[in-house]
């Protein structure tokens, strides 16, 4: 990776603050990258509930099952064999070390009482994301999403969002509208990963619907 840039497909180095009786920890868990399907896996886990509402048992052994495949190191926890490490870890730090692989969030801001809407077809987002420890702001350049495209991010919502089983599929198909509307990014080494553009295309597709209505 060159620069201080997002690389999907490069292993990263996950930063944990962690709790053990009164004390905080700092540690590291050195990872793999997600794949969508990955990604996916732990998107669906997370949607399966139980009668009382909680999360299912079955999040938790795709996170064992993720977490055990992708570690490659870890740093800040009592000296241990380097071939036998992973059967101390506890549930609660693998689940956080998966989170942090994988984390992003549109920055929203205020324009100036000065600041004029610009009229060419190009809207600039950015999203906050974190790769081996390092915040980066990526930039996405969107032209506007057509009727039709409209309709179609309507009915890929009413398919799989919130469905079991479908969050790979959300994310992909939103993915593809995405490279649909997509004038350029900044920020990564190589492409931005699905979940990445999921989040910003939403965004786009919510925001434009909202301005519609609102007007």
């Amino acid at each position: 990776m060159s620069g201080n840039k997002y690389d999907a497909k490069s292993p990263q180095t996950v930063f944990l603050e962690i709790a053990r009786g009164t004390k905080r920890y700092k540690v590291s868990h050195y990872l793999q990258p997600l794949t969508d399907e990955d990604f996916a896996r732990l998107n669906d886990a997370g949607n399966i509930k139980t009668e009382d509402g909680q999360v299912s048992s079955g999040y938790d052994e795709v996170v064992n099952e993720l977490w055990e495949s992708k570690v490659i190191g870890i740093g800040g926890y009592a000296a241990m064999s380097e071939t036998d490490f992973k059967r101390f870890i506890p549930i609660e730090d693998r689940r956080a070390a998966l989170r942090g692989l994988d984390t992003g969030r549109v920055l929203i801001e205020e324009a100036a009482e000065d600041e004029l809407v610009p009229l060419d077809d190009r809207c600039e987002y950015k999203l906050r994301v974190v790769f081996d420890g390092k915040p980066i702001v990526t930039k996405h350049f969107l032209k506007t999403a057509s009727a039709e495209q409209e309709r179609r991010r309507n009915k890929i919502v009413k398919e799989c969002a919130g469905v079991v089983g479908k969050a790979g599929e959300l994310i992909a198909r939103m993915a593809k509208i995405y490279d649909e509307l997509v004038l350029s990014s900044e920020g990564y080494e190589g492409a931005p990963p699905s979940s990445h553009k999921f989040l910003v295309v939403e965004q786009h597709l919510t925001q434009q619907a909202a301005n519609t209505e609102k007007n």
